[in-house]
């Protein structure tokens, strides 16, 4: 199982005993500045490409010159 971010901060935590080492302040960072794609090992080629289209509109429609271009490069020099 894969928890991001400070999963001591999670609802389901709330009565649960546990030890925290330091100030987990690098797990409030991921917490709060990330995006995670939910994925699984049965993920087909074209189901990746699917998601990865869906996010190349997103960012094409909302995104717009240069910084789009900087967004999508890597997609671009992957298929090169």
């Amino acid at each position: 199982m894969l928890f991001s971010g400070n999963i001591t901060r999670h609802p389901s935590f709330e009565n649960v005993k546990y030890r925290i080492y330091g100030n987990l302040k690098n797990t409030d960072f991921i917490m709060n500045n990330t995006f995670w794609i939910g994925v699984y090992p049965g993920l087909t080629d074209e189901m990746v490409e699917f998601i990865l289209n869906k996010f190349r509109e997103f960012i094409q429609s909302n995104y717009n010159g240069s910084k789009a271009k900087r967004m999508l490069e890597h997609k671009d020099s992957k298929e090169s």
